[in-house]
């Protein structure tokens, strides 16, 4: 995510140097649509019927449940496309920094902000959050730190960190050259998209059975280890876009059936889901839920690389500001809500959860994205975010 949107390239032999990469401003658009939809996700977490934030504010009894929604179709796909984009960057960075300056840059990339968000932001995040809340934090100040360090949002760097270095231990270990390795244009074929859901939905299956939506991944703070075979087969699908031209020649109509399929899957999870039977385990209703979310999921992300690709062909100052600072945004946006919305709770104190989310998305967003900008001229920041 902290990388500029390019499109790698692959010399004619290992000793060429590598082409510029050429932007695609469609994936930086789709990035930061992305970003905010983190921002808003959290925002509604707040307000909604699962108490898993930082600072969380039950409304009337049945105004949450928009917001529950809200929640069940974003974890359903956004994170996934957050790693397919990712994924498809890795090979030519890969390519033209070499495997120790790439292992060195992604962990400088994603590990700093990482530690920043687990030793700092976090216990930010998390006292703000409980004094708000009137909670007893307890103990000795040393006691309360360490019960509010973690990665929170940051997973995703984790994840990211675990991915990339797997990429590069494959790499070393397969001996696959960039000559072995170059692009090729080969449009994405209906057959092959069928395959990726089938299996996605399959594998989804058999992990819930022993690991159930809600499961929480101790020691490294892993809230949705549920979904690690959506995270890991996009961005392996990433890997294999960014030399097949899977994301940049596409084929004519996948969009708009990527849509309807999306919505067909949606509503069939969902109807899973609020029949309590879609979290996981051996029964044919949680596999019925596994490959609807593979086709909403899979469905969605077409539909949105169709609509973007079509409609961001180029960028301006204020969509280069937006992709600048979009990382940013992701790292330091859970302080911010929470401080969002503990001010809203003391000025316009209110039980409508929709009108309490809106309010806060509407504020949360711009400010996290105009403090970005002083955040990156810290010192060493910019090299990092």
């Amino acid at each position: 995510m902290s990388h500029a949107v390019e499109l790698p390239s692959v010399g004619p032999s290992p000793a060429a140097a590598p082409a510029a990469p050429a932007r695609l401003f469609f994936l930086d658009r789709i990035r930061v649509a992305l970003t905010i939809l983190v921002v808003i996700h959290h925002c509604a977490v707040t307000y909604s019927d699962v108490p898993l934030w930082y600072y969380h504010l039950a409304g009337r009894p049945g105004s949450g449940v928009p917001l529950d929604l809200l929640l069940l179709v974003n974890q359903a796909f956004f994170m996934g496309m957050f790693f397919l984009i990712s994924g498809f960057f890795v090979p030519g960075s890969y390519e033209r920094k070499g495997p120790k300056a790439f292992l060195r840059d992604r962990l400088l990339r994603l590990g700093a902000p990482l530690v920043a968000f687990y030793f700092v932001l976090s216990p930010i995040a998390t006292i703000a959050g409980g004094l708000a809340a009137r909670q007893s934090l307890g103990g000795s100040w040393w006691e309360v730190y360490l019960n509010t360090i973690g990665a929170g949002p940051l997973w995703f760097a984790e994840a990211l960190i675990a991915f990339t270095a797997g990429y590069a231990i494959w790499r070393q270990v397969s001996k696959n050259s960039a000559v072995r390795t170059e692009k090729t244009t080969e449009p994405l074929t209906y057959a092959k998209v069928g395959l990726f859901v089938v299996v996605l939905g399959v594998v989804t299956y058999g992990w819930r059975i022993f690991l159930p939506q809600g499961t929480w991944v101790p020691v490294i703070d892993f809230p949705s280890a549920a979904f690690l075979p959506q995270y890991v087969g996009l961005f392996v699908v990433g890997l294999l876009a960014s030399r097949r031209g899977w994301l940049t020649t596409p084929r004519r109509g996948m969009g708009r059936i990527g849509g309807v399929a999306a919505l067909i899957g949606m509503v069939v999870y969902l109807a899973m889901l609020i029949g309590g039977h879609g979290s996981g385990g051996p029964s044919v209703q949680a596999f019925v839920a596994a490959l609807a979310e593979a086709v909403y999921c899979v469905g969605i992300c077409l539909a949105l690389l169709s609509l973007f690709r079509r409609t961001a062909r180029k960028e301006g100052a204020f969509g280069r500001y937006l992709s600048q600072h979009a990382f940013t945004v992701y790292v330091i946006h859970a302080p911010l809500v929470v401080g969002v919305t503990i001010a809203m709770h003391a000025l316009v104190p209110t039980d409508l959860a929709l009108v309490n989310f809106a309010l806060a998305a509407v504020i949360a967003v711009p400010l996290s994205f105009a403090l970005a900008y002083p955040v990156r001229k810290l010192p060493f920041a910019r090299e990092v975010l």
